[in-house]
């Protein structure tokens, strides 16, 4: 006959065994949630961005200037320090507007904002300028400094949408 010690041993080590076999599956299903979820969090990162330099694009007068042209393809290109970056108003712009989407107290209204820019881009309208706070926001020392030190993730962003707005015709004034 068995030890009633051991059988008792053995039977608690096959518990915890499946107890840790629970345990792995759990964090495997907890992984695979927290991937999507930053997937669908880095579309609509994506996304937000593409309606904040809309949005900046058209405060700044509907079309980039030829400089501005100029200076959005050298972002595009990776050819733009933050540095440079901080000091042209779209960037500035399309910083404050990025950063809004994670400020609680503006939660409704970037919500609002980003439904009206991409139902109006679907029917071919002009996105809306950016509020007048927010514009004089990005023209503060502060935002400045913010744009010097983005971090990687946010400048990719940004360096992505100008490479958007530079095969996009619409944003770039041809005119003398």
């Amino acid at each position: 006959a068995a030890d009633p010690e051991f059988l008792q041993m053995m039977e608690d080590l096959e518990k915890q065994l499946q107890g840790l076999k629970e345990g792995q599956e759990q964090l495997h299903k907890s992984q695979e949630e927290a991937e999507r979820s930053r997937k669908q969090t880095a579309m609509e990162d994506s996304t937000w961005v593409a309606a904040c330099f809309a949005m900046a694009t058209e405060t700044l007068g509907g079309s980039l200037s030829k400089e501005l042209f100029e200076a959005v393809g050298r972002a595009a290109e990776d050819n733009m320090t933050l540095e440079e970056a901080a000091e042209l108003p779209l960037f500035r712009m399309a910083t404050v507007c990025l950063g809004k989407r994670l400020d609680e107290g503006e939660t409704a209204r970037t919500q609002e904002m980003f439904k009206h820019v991409t139902m109006g881009l679907k029917r071919g309208r002009k996105p809306p300028p950016l509020p007048e706070a927010w514009v004089e926001e990005a023209a503060s020392d502060e935002v400045k400094e913010q744009v010097r030190h983005l971090s990687p993730w946010a400048w990719n962003l940004l360096k992505m949408q100008a490479g958007g707005a530079i095969y996009n015709s619409k944003w770039y004034d041809r005119g003398p």
